[in-house]
């Protein structure tokens, strides 16, 4: 061996023996090279509380004047139910966790026994399911085991809330029914609360104020008369943002999510500008920018694009229909196709009656048993409740149009693959893979809102 030549003894190696083995991880496979324009997700994500809450100031100021006498130690008696209505994204959630997070700041501060319970009701639909769900909410704070679903009466798990109330050890409660549209009725609940201050109801010392957010702008109409004339005074309307205020919002959000030059105004303008057409829904423009910015890094560019945020505003219009038809069989999916498919043919929008002959060709085509008239109509306010399409009001009966509220090619491509694959293939259509390609809808919806 000469001089020059290593020994595998020596622990003198070559300089590309000390290199790391292979890895069959893959993230190390990875490497450093996947660049991001993100510097946090959480700042786009719905759940999110942001530092500065904008455009808002008036509602939080409202609904603290409602809430400010469960902070008055000399108010015996403080019970309440408060409506918050407005359409998706309007900021009803966001502003009744802040105000009542701030409360808890202040009751805590001054010695005050504060409780407050929320309940998410967007998937409930009856009084039995809130009331069972909110009691087990209790429990579990309480370290108590929770009571099965099922296997009472309504009028049972009702009071078995209110005693589940009565055993707290605050003197004061807010209950937050979060998203409370989909309940058909909770009348008996919301009775309780209203009248607390009357001898027989089954409040016994314990002061409760229910917070209820609702999509549905008529569900105030939908309470009964002895439950609607106490809350009157206590609704507080969310009206849809505007352009500008969508763009102050998500400017403040996009300036924590992306690295600077992620994204520029350009973008934030035109996502802003998509969301006020949907009913000023500042949630919709989160979900906007947040798969705008994941498919700009799929893409492997540096910042967004106005072609990325079109392209992601298509891929979310699909996401949430179809999170919500899945939830439906073919020959319910058909009323809302039906409805997108007069609207690609006739290029308008057709009236209930109109769905009602569509849905009853189609059905014959699919062999299912078509809905009644009667029936086409339920499943328009189904679709009408979902934010799906918009049932115009100004007219009577089935006169009355229906206005979809994403494009109609997303609708169909949103649909089941049997019903996808008819409509845009089938013969009676004439409806062709190009026309699902582009942003196709009846001038008039840019004209209706909520």
């Amino acid at each position: 061996m000469s001089n020059q030549e290593t020994s595998p003894l020596s622990g003198d190696y070559p300089d590309e023996m000390t290199d790391q083995p292979p890895t069959d991880n893959i993230f190390d496979q990875l490497g450093d090279n996947e660049a991001t324009i993100f510097e946090t997700r959480q700042s786009l994500k719905t759940t999110y509380t942001p530092n500065k809450i904008r455009h808002r100031d008036e509602r939080q100021e409202e609904i603290a004047k409602i809430l400010r006498p469960i902070l008055l130690p000399n108010d015996d008696i403080v019970t309440d139910v408060l409506i918050l209505e407005g359409s998706n994204g309007t900021g009803k959630t966001l502003i009744s966790e802040t105000v009542t997070e701030d409360l808890q700041k202040v009751a805590d501060r001054e010695n005050i026994d504060l409780a407050v319970f929320k309940t998410d009701c967007s998937n409930l639909t009856t009084q039995y399911r809130v009331a069972i769900q909110t009691t087990n909410n209790i429990l579990l704070e309480r370290g108590l085991p929770t009571i099965s679903e099922t296997g009472y009466d309504e009028p049972t798990v009702i009071k078995m809330l209110f005693d589940q109330l009565n055993e707290l050890s605050a003197d004061e409660v807010v209950l937050i029914f979060d998203d409370i549209t989909r309940v058909r009725q909770i009348n008996d609940i919301l009775y309780q609360v209203s009248r607390a201050e009357q001898s027989g109801t089954i409040l016994d010392g314990t002061n409760v104020t229910i917070i209820c957010t609702a999509n549905d702008l008529r569900f105030y109409s939908k309470l009964r008369k002895d439950v609607a004339s106490s809350v009157v005074s206590k609704r507080i309307d969310f009206p849809p943002y505007d352009g500008v205020e969508l763009e102050d919002i998500l400017a403040d959000r996009a300036d924590e999510a992306f690295i600077p030059g992620g994204i520029t105004q350009s973008e934030i303008g035109l996502t802003a500008s998509l969301a006020a057409k949907k009913n000023g829904d500042a949630r919709y423009g989160l979900q906007i920018l947040l798969k705008a910015g994941e498919l700009a890094e799929e893409q492997g560019v540096e910042r967004v694009t106005d072609d990325i945020v079109r392209a992601a505003k298509r891929e979310q219009d699909i996401s949430n229909v179809r999170s919500i038809l899945t939830e439906h069989k073919d020959r319910t999916q058909l009323v809302l196709a039906s409805v997108a498919h007069y609207a690609l043919v006739k290029d308008k929008w057709p009236t209930v009656a109109e769905v009602t002959r569509t849905h009853k060709s189609w059905s014959e085509e699919f062999n299912f048993s078509s809905y009644a008239s009667n029936m086409v109509y339920k499943r328009v306010d189904l679709f009408n409740d979902k934010e799906l399409l918009y049932k115009d009001t100004s007219q009577e009966g089935n006169s009355k149009k229906c206005v979809l509220l994403y494009p109609p090619e997303r609708i169909l491509e949103a649909c089941s693959a049997n019903i996808r694959e008819a409509f845009i293939k089938g013969e009676k259509s004439g409806i062709t893979e190009q026309d699902l390609e582009g942003e196709t809808r009846p001038d008039e919806i840019g004209h209706v809102r909520l």
